[in-house]
């Protein structure tokens, strides 16, 4: 029995031994490994820490977007609820007190929420709204004769960042917008470089320690960067002053203002008359009565409020009309097809295929700088016939029409163009003169750049650089050469042919005293054919010696009740050179010549007796008097405005046969001739139903095939096109 005893206290013994020897390894091996578990189990609470959405700034570091830190209220009614009757009510009046919330409004969210301990009271309060409750419930606390405490733990702030954009609608279709939680921007360089604007949330963590007291641990938030655009806002808010200043006398579809820096594609300005508040996107009122909005569902709301923030400048596409025309002429000198002295007969038109296509004017004998600088259709038309379609599209495509410029804002269009297999002769014709084919601004306005610095095409760009949150530079946007499109020596005859449209072409009130000024205007008739509705355009620069500056100016369909009918000379010209003239004298650029203030005013450009300028473009209300049929341009896509052509048919909707078209023309050029015009001025017969309804504009404008026979597949190609560039 004693033996049993002693063996049994023997293994309890050693029992108590092995215990002993595991406690001790456990304090010393690992006690430091359980005492983080059991730490970690006595989490009072964690809070994230957020990131500052980064700051957006003009060339000049003025802030056009920022992160201005504001205060989420918090309620905990769990805690506060915990308290006697008399700290329930001293904390109910801090509340009343320092925000201005009645005794309802306290006792509803507390009792609805008894149970929890997280409720986002009000949000985006002020640093000093902040400041004002935490000095009451310290101020409160510590008086001796105050009935009960302000509670601690039941009320407290959590930071996060307000989006802030301090200009309001400045440059508001480049910047786009941020949301509310700094995550994510829409549109514009918020939307485009948002992996860049975003940082990283941090992270506050407490405990309670060994001795019971609350230890905080925390990892910093990591902001966002800052990017530093090319926009001037100087120059931004002199284009966006005179667009409203331009539109406040009449209605258009759509105003845009491009304003480059040739040398290198670098965008000072880009506004439309489109202007929001980004401080406010979703508001409506400024193009929309309350009753109109209030009558929109939901999907309509959405289509209002996309059309608004659609920057026309890069999204919406349009047929150029003649400033497409310098690229004709660049392609017939790099194809040794044509020299500065070669010389082109206007005789008023070409017959193509199965058609007669007009010139606007009956030039007679052009050099090859006066051909662009009278706005020669007959001359682009014979220059296309020479290089032939291959080599056309070939330029076309080089100079960046129907492809993507590549510019950094989201949503850029690449427009409709015909590639070699099917353009048809007609095409290559109408195309010549920038007609039947489409683009945006920001292709337009690019192409022209790789023309006036030498014949590099950069890529269009609104960002300079982006910096971190500690103001290095983490990466150079800079300028980017993608491809060479013309010599040097060419260049120079098109800049000569360029200031000719401006000294005595169709853009005489272009003209800047003691500066050198070219350009090109552009008029586009839009679809349907015959609507009065025109696109008018004109790109400007200057000096024509080395340019510095371009303007870009498209005026959409512009209607006023005081005036009938708009001309590139009433719009976008003037409007060139107001922005033109304000950014000479802001940017310092020097004259070329002192100024002579009695110098004689620059001439008119010639007009007719509706005021249309003859050398550009004849529009179809003056068109039956002056017997002339072939407008400048055309129509205006968005895709969904129809096929890009009509085919010349007679009453019964047959094609006509070109023989019959080359008889009625010369059945009427003697009339013509006998009234003074020329035969040059009739000869065209008649699309629609006759000739005199008007509408013989359409005639030569775009067949789709070589032959009728091929007239309506070519539509079908045309119109499958369209739909593939709206997806």
């Amino acid at each position: 029995m004693q033996k049993k005893l002693a063996s049994a206290y023997l293994l309890v013994a050693l029992a108590l031994f092995v215990l002993v020897g595991v406690i001790v390894w456990i304090i010393y091996g690992r006690g430091a490994a359980y005492s983080r578990i059991v730490l970690n189990q006595q989490t009072v609470n964690s809070s994230v820490i957020p990131f500052r959405r980064g700051t957006i700034t003009d060339r000049n570091q003025t802030v056009l977007a920022a992160s201005e830190q504001v205060y989420n209220l918090i309620l905990d009614p769990s805690v506060i609820l915990q308290g006697n009757a008399d700290d329930q009510a001293a904390t109910v009046a801090a509340l009343m007190n320092t925000f201005g919330y009645t005794q309802e409004e306290m006792t509803e969210v507390l009792t609805q929420n008894a149970n929890s301990a997280y409720v986002r009271y009000a949000r985006e309060l002020s640093e000093e709204q902040k400041t004002a409750f935490e000095t009451y419930r310290t101020e409160y606390n510590s008086g001796k004769d105050n009935v009960g405490k302000v509670s601690n733990t039941g009320v407290w702030f959590e930071s996060e960042y307000k989006r802030v954009y301090p200009y309001d609608s400045l440059a508001c279709t480049i910047l786009g917008f941020s949301g509310t939680d700094s995550s994510q921007g829409n549109w514009g360089i918020e939307q485009y470089y948002n992996s860049y604007l975003v940082g990283t949330n941090g992270r506050s963590y407490g405990y309670l320690n060994r001795d019971g007291v609350i230890e905080r641990t925390t990892r910093s938030a990591e902001d966002g960067a800052t990017i530093v655009t090319t926009i001037d806002y100087t120059v931004q808010r002199i284009v966006e002053n005179a667009i409203q200043e331009f539109i406040a006398d009449k209605t258009v579809d759509n105003v845009g203002v491009v304003v480059m820096d040739p040398k290198t594609a670098e965008i000072l300005a880009m506004a439309t008359d489109s202007m929001f508040d980004l401080n406010n996107p979703q508001d409506l009122s400024a193009r929309y009565s309350e009753e109109e909005i209030s009558a929109m569902n939901d999907s309509e709301k959405s289509d209002a409020l996309n059309a608004m923030w659609r920057n026309f400048a890069i999204s919406d596409t349009f047929e150029p009309g003649s400033t497409a025309k310098v690229f004709t002429e660049a392609a017939a000198l790099e194809e040794n097809l044509a020299e500065a002295d070669t010389t082109f007969d206007c005789d008023g038109g070409e017959q193509v295929v199965d058609r007669y296509i007009r010139c606007s004017h009956h030039h007679g004998e052009l050099t090859f700088e006066e051909a662009l600088g009278k706005s020669c259709n007959d001359a682009m038309m014979q220059m296309a016939k020479l290089m032939g379609k291959s080599v056309f599209a070939k330029y076309q495509n080089l100079f960046g029409f129907g492809r993507l410029t590549g510019i950094d804002l989201p949503g850029e269009a690449s427009g409709i163009l015909y590639t070699e297999d099917k353009m048809s002769s007609v095409d290559l014709a109408t195309n010549a003169f920038g007609q039947n084919f489409t683009c945006t601004m920001v292709q337009m306005a690019a192409a022209y750049c790789s023309v006036l610095n030498g014949g590099s095409y950069y890529k269009p760009h609104v960002v300079k650089e982006i910096l971190s949150s500690g103001g290095d530079v983490i990466e150079e946007v800079g300028s980017t050469v993608v491809r060479e499109t013309v010599s040097k020596s060419a260049v120079e005859v098109l800049k000569n042919g360029l200031a000719m449209v401006v000294s005595d072409g169709t853009a005489k009130n272009a003209v800047i005293q003691g500066y050198t000024v070219g350009g090109k205007t552009g008029t586009a008739e839009k679809y349907p054919r015959g609507s009065e509705n025109y696109v008018l355009s004109f790109v400007g620069f200057t000096p024509v010696e080395d340019p510095e500056l371009l303007v870009y100016v498209v005026v959409d369909n512009p209607h006023s009740k005081e005036v009938p009918k708009y001309t590139v000379k009433d719009t976008a010209v003037p409007l060139e050179q107001k922005i033109m003239r304000s950014l000479l004298e802001y940017l310092n650029i020097t004259p070329a010549q002192a100024f002579d203030a009695d110098a004689e005013a620059p001439r008119e450009p010639e007009t007719d007796a509706d005021g249309n300028i003859i050398d550009d473009v004849v529009t179809p209300a003056v068109r039956e008097e002056m017997d002339e049929e072939v407008p400048e341009g055309g129509f205006v896509t968005p895709a969904d405005d129809g096929p890009p052509a009509e085919v010349p048919t007679d009453a019964e909707g047959n094609t006509i046969p070109a023989e019959e078209r080359e008889d009625a023309a010369e059945g009427e050029g003697e009339e013509g001739e006998a009234e003074g015009e020329g035969e040059a001025a009739e000869g065209e017969a008649a699309e629609g139903e006759d000739a005199e309804n008007g509408e013989d504009a359409e005639n030569g404008e775009a067949a789709e095939g070589d032959d009728a026979e091929n007239d309506k597949d070519a539509e079908d190609d045309a119109e499958n096109a369209e739909g593939e560039d709206e997806e």
